[in-house]
């Protein structure tokens, strides 16, 4: 892996860390059911707010936690491509 990838996984992992906490601030939880946690209050807010089915409230709550990742990877590699002009 080249250094943009290793720093877009760093920003990717840290950007969706604090994705977690804030969706799972809330909860009296330890932080290895963090994860679990955000994709049923995820699930919970499309299900309840939305008025969709579950199964779609948790295929949803996957696609955005999905989304949030890689866009916090892109951005990463791209501050990273543009900080230190690599190809």
């Amino acid at each position: 892996m080249n250094r943009a990838n290793v720093a877009g996984a760093i920003v990717a992992l840290t950007g969706f860390a604090a994705f977690l906490f804030l969706f799972a601030s809330g909860s009296n939880v330890p932080v290895i059911k963090l994860p679990s946690e955000a994709l049923h209050g995820l699930a919970f807010t499309f299900a309840w707010g939305f008025g969709v089915p579950d199964y779609l409230a948790y295929t949803l709550s996957i696609v955005l936690m999905i989304a949030v990742f890689f866009s916090f990877f892109r951005i990463g590699k791209w501050v990273t491509q543009l900080l230190f002009k690599l190809d």
